[in-house]
């Protein structure tokens, strides 16, 4: 009971009381930061922490966590993005983009397809509206087509995998 409020440093620079609320990140890549979730800071991470309360969290629990959800919605309803509403959803898209890479594609929820990321000229549109720049779909669509190709300085920083787990197209299924 005495070590229940000891202080636990956050990923994201911040500090809680108590390990209770906080969720351990063992499988995660160094460097993430959450910012909708009280994730441990990597160093701070010890198994004292679970004894006392602590969760441990995968990237697929992360990202099917409801406050990854309000904030996607957030921006999505933020039809004009500002240069601050643009920083923020560039720096949510990277963290999620980063987590949708080892988690497991069959078991994230769908709504991450709303995640707003960038298309070819620049815009952001939410990601079950886009397609790969290679994909087979692209290539026999019409170009007044719904669907957009995502840019391809993305497709290169983050790679095809994570994209197609929160909801791009590559195929035609």
């Amino acid at each position: 009971e005495e070590l229940s409020s000891i202080p636990v440093p956050l990923s994201d620079g911040r500090t809680v009381t108590g390990p209770r609320t906080v969720l351990l990140g063992d499988d995660l890549a160094a460097g993430i930061v959450v910012e909708w979730a009280r994730v441990v800071h990597p160093d701070a991470a010890h198994p004292l922490l679970t004894r006392l309360g602590a969760t441990a969290a995968t990237a697929t629990d992360l990202l099917s966590d409801p406050a990854l959800h309000a904030r996607i919605e957030d921006l999505d309803s933020n039809e004009d993005l500002d240069n601050d509403n643009d920083d923020a959803a560039t720096e949510l898209v990277d963290t999620v983009l980063a987590l949708a890479g080892s988690a497991d594609p069959g078991q994230l929820p769908p709504w991450l397809g709303q995640l707003p990321i960038p298309d070819s000229v620049g815009d952001l549109r939410c990601a079950d509206e886009l397609l790969l720049p290679e994909a087979p779909l692209a290539t026999v669509l019409d170009a007044d087509s719904p669907f957009g190709v995502v840019s391809s300085d993305l497709v290169a920083r983050v790679g095809s995998t994570a994209l197609q787990a929160i909801g791009v197209g590559a195929g035609f299924t």
